[in-house]
């Protein structure tokens, strides 16, 4: 039974990465979507985008459902990142 929950555990583990990975990906490209709009883009900006998004797709793809630590690690480093980010969207929201 402790194998079973452990197992399940980890693709718990495996899903929320994948979600947050993904998640990421998406708000990288809708930024850059919104700065390729602009009147005036900031290519070096879009360029940045770009490269952070191809770094989180390889990061996505070497996701391994046994390497539970790798997946902590990037768990660790983007849910911060991806909350603020609602944050803030949910508060430009707040304003409209």
């Amino acid at each position: 039974m402790a194998e079973e929950r452990d197992t399940m555990e980890e693709f718990i583990r495996l899903e929320t990465v994948e979600a947050i990975m993904a998640a990421m990906i998406g708000h990288t490209a809708t930024k850059r979507m919104k700065e390729k709009k602009k009147e005036k883009p900031d290519f070096a900006y879009i360029h940045e985008l770009e490269e952070l998004s191809s770094q989180l797709s390889v990061e996505r793809d070497a996701i391994d459902l046994n390497d539970s630590a790798t997946m902590d690690k990037l768990i660790e480093k983007y849910a911060p990142v991806l909350r603020k980010e609602y944050e803030e969207t949910e508060i430009v929201h707040e304003k409209q």
